[in-house]
């Protein structure tokens, strides 16, 4: 059975991507040798814990002054710092910069705590394969020079790929990927021509479209209420998902038409929505709303049957493919929702 080196981002550290691993997890585990290892970032404050059906840790790292030594002795580190000099201002350059050096010395730090631990427990990766499009992807990428036969490839999503998410417009690593990886996989038609018209010169052969899924839980469908507009959003209470815009859009319906929407998710504006939620809608009596906050995901589609579900509803400024409206989909739910990224593919 070849062997096969996985790494997420903090799953399982973390609930927010569960819903994309789960199922790719109990697959991948019955056809290779797996070990999984998160690269969490570091003093990161590990949440709600994801069930998962393999043995996994912490991805290993070794910081310190050698790790510093060749983060800045990378030569493609200089290229970008070089590259993203140009048209910069002092203050956006520093920005560019630091957001630079600190991944590429996390990738390094990943990638001579992979290597060490491959040694002392005689584990020669076949395949390495990050989950994202970020520093594990590089890490894999420097473990390859000490494991030649070793194959590496990366899924894109949204985050790691379009331009516009990074910070101020920069993203690492890309150049070294598009020549680097055996293959790059994308999880829309959208991500792979975004990709693909961003750097011309990636073989388009490598560059391939992997879809992202959802397993039926056998829930049932939900069936709308009579007389009710039953609204459902479900994503992290961040700017990007701008729930503000969806607070407001309800303040502007007719009293006639009596509705109750529930967000899923927690995050770091959820109290600011909420409060926003009380001076928009506190005088709107055909508006009722709950926030759920986080919810393990084996728990949201059961909830979208329960309360009967009409419409989900999904307003990012950005996307990959969103696993939270297949869900919705695979329960019986029509969507709406900006065209961004891969929605329109759904």
């Amino acid at each position: 059975m070849k062997k096969l080196l996985f790494l997420t981002w903090n799953y399982p550290f973390s609930d927010n991507d569960s819903p994309f691993l789960l199922s790719e997890l109990q697959i991948l585990s019955s056809r290779f040798d797996l070990r999984l290892r998160a690269c969490t970032d570091a003093g990161m404050v590990k949440g709600l814990l994801s069930p998962c059906p393999v043995t996994y840790a912490d991805a290993p790292r070794i910081n310190g002054f050698i790790t510093w030594l060749k983060t800045l002795a990378d030569v493609n580190l200089l290229k970008e710092l070089l590259s993203v000099s140009i048209h910069s201002t002092l203050i956006t350059y520093r920005r560019k910069a630091g957001y630079l050096i600190w991944s590429y010395y996390h990738a390094h730090a990943f990638a001579r705590g992979l290597l060490k631990e491959c040694k002392q427990t005689e584990f020669v990766p076949d395949v390495g394969y990050s989950f994202w499009g970020r520093e594990g992807a590089y890490a894999l990428l420097l473990l390859k020079k000490h494991y030649p036969s070793m194959r590496v490839v990366s899924r894109f999503h949204g985050c790691d790929l379009y331009l516009g998410r990074g910070v101020e417009g920069v993203l690492p690593f890309r150049r070294t990927f598009t020549e680097m990886l055996d293959r790059l996989y994308f999880i829309s038609e959208n991500g792979r021509s975004y990709w693909l018209r961003t750097y011309p010169e990636t073989d388009a052969e490598r560059a391939r479209v992997r879809l992202l899924g959802c397993v039926p839980q056998g829930a049932g469908s939900a069936i709308p209420l009579p007389g009710l507009l039953r609204l459902f959003s479900c994503s992290s209470t961040v700017p990007l998902k701008r729930i503000g815009l969806l607070i407001r859009s309800l303040a502007l319906l007719p009293d006639s038409v009596p509705v109750f929407w529930t967000h899923v998710g927690g995050g770091p504006e959820l109290c600011a929505l909420q409060s926003e939620a009380k001076a928009q809608l506190s005088e709107k009596p055909n508006v009722r709303y709950s926030f759920t906050g986080p919810l393990p995901n084996a728990r949201v589609r059961p909830l979208y049957v329960r309360e009967g579900a009409g419409l989900f509803i999904n307003v990012s400024e950005s996307e990959g493919l969103p696993v939270s409206m297949m869900e919705a989909m695979s329960v019986g739910i029509p969507l709406m929702g900006t065209d961004v990224g891969g929605v329109s593919e759904l």
